[in-house]
């Protein structure tokens, strides 16, 4: 019998250029609970896309950060470059772009900086160091790997959204501010971008901790609200990029995926 159904082909990626942009938190004033391991977005995405034979170039401030992420990922087949780079900075993304040759078939922008304090608190730096980071950080990210992107048969954009985004958490205002901004973003450069086969989506996770690990207090409240009862675990988040990044997902552009597991189809409040 022939099946009709559309399944992820994990060696689609290989030999492919991914672009990581933003591999690791700044834990300085953070909402987000680190032992010191790396559970960052980009870092899953790294492993992953690694994992499945892509050639990876991972962008990050931190030089230690990516020679970590280097030394663990090369046991897995393909190729993986570092570049030291602030992720929100313009011209030095253009730099570490101008640094790459060939095409780029998908790029996944992993910025993430969630300063705590209200936005009545926070000084003007600080608020225009988080719209920096989260919000222009993507934008600059994009613009500068454009050309690369174009050189690419099809090709993809992946924003890491959040669904503080979506509905706005008081203790990260500054963050859930700049997340909501990509969401526009990310439906007007999937229609601008679109006549290059460029497809722009963003993935908006909820909070992640190592599987296995105890929950953090500050998630306690959040678990309670989430229908599977639990935080996300890297990699699940990780595997919905891979997947929107691909050939399954061909026709979904332009799009805010949650990955939650289920907390914003609840109205705050009313769990049962």
């Amino acid at each position: 019998m022939v099946s009709n159904t559309v399944s992820t082909d994990y060696r689609e990626f290989v030999g492919k250029s991914i672009v990581i942009v933003e591999a690791c938190y700044n834990v300085a004033d953070s909402f987000i609970p680190t032992d010191g391991r790396n559970i960052h977005v980009g870092a899953a995405c790294a492993r992953l896309f690694s994992e499945r034979g892509a050639n990876v170039t991972i962008l990050d401030p931190s030089s230690k950060v990516l020679e970590e992420l280097k030394a663990e990922i090369e046991v897995f087949e393909g190729e993986i470059n570092t570049i030291v780079a602030n992720c929100s900075d313009p011209e030095d993304l253009k730099r570490a772009a101008g640094s790459i040759q060939g095409p780029v078939n998908a790029l996944v922008n992993c910025h993430s900086n969630p300063i705590t304090g209200s936005l009545e608190n926070l000084d003007f730096d600080r608020l225009e160091e988080a719209v920096r980071g989260d919000l222009l950080g993507p934008l600059f990210a994009t613009k500068s790997f454009l050309p690369h992107l174009k050189k690419a048969d099809d090709s993809s954009v992946t924003h890491i959204g959040s669904i503080d985004g979506i509905l706005g958490n008081p203790h990260i205002p500054s963050y859930s501010m700049c997340k909501g901004g990509l969401i526009p973003l990310t439906h007007v450069m999937a229609d601008e971008f679109s006549k290059y086969g460029i497809r722009v989506n963003c993935v908006a996770r909820a909070m992640i901790v190592d599987k296995g690990d105890p929950i953090h207090e500050n998630y306690t409240p959040l678990v309670e609200q989430t229908p599977t009862k639990r935080p996300a675990y890297p990699k699940e988040v990780a595997e919905a990029v891979y997947f929107i990044a691909s050939s399954a997902a061909s026709y979904i552009n332009g799009v805010t995926l949650p990955v939650d597991g289920g907390r914003i189809g609840i109205t705050p409040g009313t769990k049962l």
